[in-house]
């Protein structure tokens, strides 16, 4: 190019002033009420007391909740005058008939006691049990993929990543650093957020669980006045990483890593060194307008 030729022109472009690649990695928990089942059982038997001012157990309950049910005394011999009955330990009124039917919001013992020394007490009882089992979900759990966990909206669909807002909050600070040649410069604490949603999967697909996450993280920058900050996430997975088992629900502990694309730009104007030009004419190459006849 003749520089003899040349002047001076402006040329607004977008300057970067820093850029970089982030991995972000965080873990959140979250509980997941364990589902369960109404059962329904009856127990009954036979029993023959005679008096030894003993107890008698008659029923224990093994299961891990408590049951609420209903128990009945039908007596062959004896009445209930020679009986005390004792539910959950503590002795309650029977009358003096020979039978006896009552129901408790909380089940967990029956046990006789023959308080007549010149009787053996015989007769059958029934309990009527209600309780709830949780099914065990632990495996399924346990084998969640990441295909279980996915970036999702508020109603557990799944979303692009395009879609997970990644904003800066808050002012910026000067902080004076010392760079790797020894050299002293100024940067910027930039304030980043990243907000959204996770949508979790298990029981075989059947249930679905919706939870909102809120990531903060501070980056050190080159990010002065009049910049402008822009954060891309370009990746996005999660899993579960523990596991625990509590009374009501399953504590899960989720791993989170999102991948983000962040730049510092501001528009600025440059002056070159150029000449205008003018579009080119057709080139000819002497035979493209020959026709056959």
């Amino acid at each position: 190019m003749d520089k003899n030729n040349c002047s001076l022109h402006c040329v607004n472009v977008e300057k970067v002033y820093d850029w970089l690649i982030v991995p972000l990695q965080f873990t959140t928990c979250i509980e997941i009420p364990k589902i369960k089942k109404r059962v329904t059982d009856e127990i009954c038997g036979n029993f023959a007391i005679a008096s030894t001012e003993q107890t008698c157990p008659l029923w224990e309950s093994t299961l891990p909740s408590p049951s609420a049910g209903t128990v009945s005394l039908s007596l062959a011999s004896g009445s209930l005058n020679d009986l005390e009955v004792l539910i959950n330990g503590r002795t309650i009124e029977t009358g003096n008939k020979e039978q006896f039917t009552q129901t408790f919001s909380t089940l967990n013992s029956l046990a006789l006691i023959n308080t007549n020394p010149l009787v053996t007490v015989r007769g059958t009882y029934c309990l009527t049990l209600h309780y709830f089992l949780s099914r065990n979900l632990i495996e399924d759990l346990r084998n969640c993929q990441e295909g279980n966990c996915y970036l999702s909206n508020e109603c557990g669909r799944p979303i692009s990543i395009k879609v997970l807002d990644c904003k800066e909050i808050g002012e910026r600070k000067n902080t004076e650093i010392i760079l790797p040649n020894g050299q002293q410069t100024i940067l910027q604490k930039v304030n980043l957020c990243k907000e959204g949603c996770v949508g979790l999967t298990y029981d075989k697909g059947r249930q679905l669980c919706v939870f909102p996450f809120n990531k903060m993280e501070q980056l050190l920058l080159c990010a002065p006045e009049g910049t402008t900050l822009q954060c891309e996430v370009t990746d996005f997975c999660c899993r579960i990483s523990s596991i625990k088992n509590l009374n009501n629900c399953w504590r899960l502990e989720i791993s989170i890593e999102i991948c983000q694309n962040i730049k510092v730009t501001a528009d600025t104007t440059l002056g070159i060194q150029a000449r205008e030009c003018s579009p080119r004419g057709l080139l000819s190459t002497g035979n493209c307008l020959s026709a056959n006849p």
